[in-house]
C-alpha cells in the first residue's frame, strides 16, 4: 500500500538567486527530474538549491519538495522531517501539514494491522 499524498511540485521563485543562466538551469533540471521520477537527481539539485538559496520562504518550498521525494520513495520518517522543516520556515504551507497528517494516519493504520494499538494511537495523536 502506498501513501496517497498531495504531490504537487511547488514552483520556486528563488528570487534571491542571482538571475544567471546557471540558477535557471538548476531550477529547470530539478523540476524536470522530479516530475519524471528521477528522484536521486532531483534530490541532489534540491540540496544544491538549499546551499544557494537564502530566502526562508523559498527554502520552505525546497524542503517541501524534498519531503515529496522522500514520501514517494516510502521514506516516511525523512519526509516528515522535511515537511516539519518546511513548516518551520513557512507556517502557511497547508500541503505540508496535509502530507504529514496522511503519513501519520498511514503509519497508524499499519500499526493496527500489526496489532500494536499503542503505536497506532501514538501515530493517530500526532
Amino acid at each position: 500500500t502506498r501513501v496517497k499524498i498531495g504531490t504537487n511540485i511547488h514552483m520556486i521563485s528563488w528570487a534571491s538567486f542571482k538571475d544567471s543562466n546557471l540558477e535557471k538551469e538548476l531550477i529547470a533540471c530539478t523540476l524536470s527530474a522530479q516530475s519524471e521520477g528521477n528522484y536521486a537527481e532531483a534530490l541532489q539539485n534540491y540540496y544544491e538549491a538549499m546551499r544557494l538559496e537564502i530566502d526562508p520562504y523559498d527554502r520552505s518550498y525546497i524542503l517541501y519538495n524534498i519531503g515529496l521525494i522522500h514520501t514517494s520513495n516510502g521514506e516516511h520518517t525523512k519526509a516528515l522531517e522535511y515537511y516539519f522543516r518546511a513548516i518551520e520556515r513557512n507556517p502557511f504551507l497547508p500541503q505540508a501539514f496535509n502530507n504529514m497528517a496522511v503519513i501519520c494516519h498511514y503509519r497508524g493504520e499499519q500499526a493496527i494491522r500489526q496489532g500494536d494499538s499503542e503505536i497506532a494511537e501514538a501515530w493517530f495523536d500526532q
